[in-house]
């Protein structure tokens, strides 16, 4: 989840966005488009611009560190599909 530092977002990476009260959820550009964020260009975010909403943005990295207390959000490409 976006945390108290400082991030950037840029096109390629993926967005999720949940309403905390609500819990409905938006995904890249539907995300972007809640959180009244550019669709093209790179942004830098942080976590207090966004009271209402969890944010959670890809990590490119391969190796990430998580700190203790993160939470994440995890996709199982190998989990089934169900229509």
């Amino acid at each position: 989840m976006l945390g108290d530092k400082q991030e950037s977002l840029s096109a390629k990476k993926k967005l999720v966005a949940i309403n905390k009260s609500s819990k409905e959820y938006h995904v890249d550009k539907d995300a972007r488009k809640a959180l009244g964020i550019s669709l093209s260009s790179t942004v830098k975010m942080k976590s207090s611009q966004y009271e209402e909403w969890d944010v959670y943005i890809q990590s490119t990295s391969t190796n990430r560190k998580i700190k203790e207390g993160s939470q994440i959000l995890y996709e199982d490409t190998k989990a089934p599909k169900y229509a």
